[in-house]
């Protein structure tokens, strides 16, 4: 039987896909997974050092590879377009040739993305592309916030779907818990701000903790791929990811946080605890097991190409009891709704005549699917 192929995506580089890899790996070994039966593979990247990801498998005896065949360093897309390194058809049958080997023998095959989806679109070796040639299907690492974070997830979930790519929903990462009532800032949270504010990194999240928390995001969140799914979507939200600093103990502190000039048997320790820590949190917040067992599905099923989602958001508004198309001078009854639902239609749906109980349904979200615009034979460009 081949290995069920997950192929972990993001909206965006450093949001946290390669620690939810990591996680994924440790949480399927707690789940009664053996070493030999998970593999671990990063097709495409833009680092060479060796991750903590890659070290838990080394150590774990995880068959893995963190660089694989396409490597993006400086300048590799200006020498691609002056035809100075493989085509784009030669490293996609390279990256096939190496994630077939990674997943030999193996049940589950995690499969590490690089920066955001239509990162190597340049070179026709996108995310998608990757995946379409690999038979993955994609989980989606998904940022802190309601508004933006589901329009990223329908931004970047429409670019493999495009592909024919099944995409099994998202995981949401590194929300903070809100702080009210736990604990006053010290002065390292000031110190916090401060660096945050110099360096730019994090001070969205400094700024905002209360607002953007897990406690104030997660019911919207679930409250739209609760609509989704009721009208036919098959994404859904496989877990919401607290910010491990915030949980973590003086014993296993994230290793950026080890102090400079000690040996590195301690950083290894540290390292060590951190990672055991990480997988832990990982194995309490997502749900790992449906996670695997939707991809192997999805896996077979496949999704049928150029199955886009085109997002049309209807307001509350005041409509008249009518049917569309038509001019009745008649009396009618109005009603003002207030609650939203969801509309999923499809191409063959979209020139029916909608009854008069329909248009006055309530304010909803319209799925669109539409074929028209792509071409299939270039889904692999």
């Amino acid at each position: 039987m081949p290995a069920t192929r997950l192929y972990v995506s993001g909206n965006r580089s450093q949001v946290g896909k390669s620690s939810v890899c990591l996680g994924l790996i440790g949480s399927l070994l707690k789940s009664g997974f053996s070493a030999s039966e998970v593999s671990y593979i990063k097709p495409a990247t833009q680092c060479t050092k060796k991750t903590l990801v890659a070290a838990f498998c080394e150590q774990n005896g995880i068959k893995c590879q963190y660089i694989g065949p396409i490597v993006y360093y400086s300048g590799f897309t200006r020498k691609f377009l002056d035809g100075e390194t493989d085509s784009s058809a030669e490293m996609i049958e390279k990256v096939r040739k190496a994630v077939d080997d990674v997943a030999q023998g193996v049940k589950v095959c995690i499969i590490d993305g690089v920066g955001y989806p239509a990162v190597g679109s340049i070179c026709g070796v996108d995310n998608a592309s990757l995946a379409q040639a690999l038979g993955a299907s994609v989980i989606l690492v998904g940022k802190v916030g309601v508004g933006d974070a589901i329009d990223s997830f329908n931004l970047d979930s429409n670019w493999f779907l495009s592909r024919g790519v099944p995409v099994l929903g998202a995981i949401y990462n590194r929300y903070v818990h809100d702080l009210k009532g736990v604990r006053r800032p010290t002065t390292n949270d000031i110190a916090d701000i401060v660096l945050a504010a110099i360096f730019c990194d994090n001070i969205f999240r400094f700024l905002t903790t209360g607002y953007y928390s897990l406690d104030k995001c997660r019911k919207y969140l679930e409250k739209y791929f609760e609509l989704r799914r009721s009208e036919g979507a098959t994404q859904k939200i496989y877990g919401f990811v607290p910010e491990l600093s915030a949980t973590v103990t003086a014993e296993a502190k994230p290793p950026q946080s080890v102090a400079t000039g000690i040996n590195q048997n301690d950083k290894a320790r540290d390292n060590g605890a951190f990672v055991a820590n990480l997988i832990a949190h990982v194995h309490e917040h997502i749900d790992v097991v449906a996670l695997v067992k939707d991809a192997a599905a999805a896996q077979t099923r496949g999704v049928e190409v150029g199955r886009v989602m085109n997002y049309r958001v209807t307001p509350p508004r005041t409509v008249e009891s009518t049917t569309i198309g038509t001019t009745n001078d008649s009396s009618n009854a109005t009603t003002t709704e207030h609650v939203p639902t969801i509309a999923l239609s499809t191409p063959s749906e979209n020139n029916k005549t909608d009854s008069s109980e329909e248009v006055a349904k309530k304010p909803r979200l319209e799925f669109n699917f539409d074929f028209s615009s792509f071409d299939d034979s270039a889904t692999s460009a």
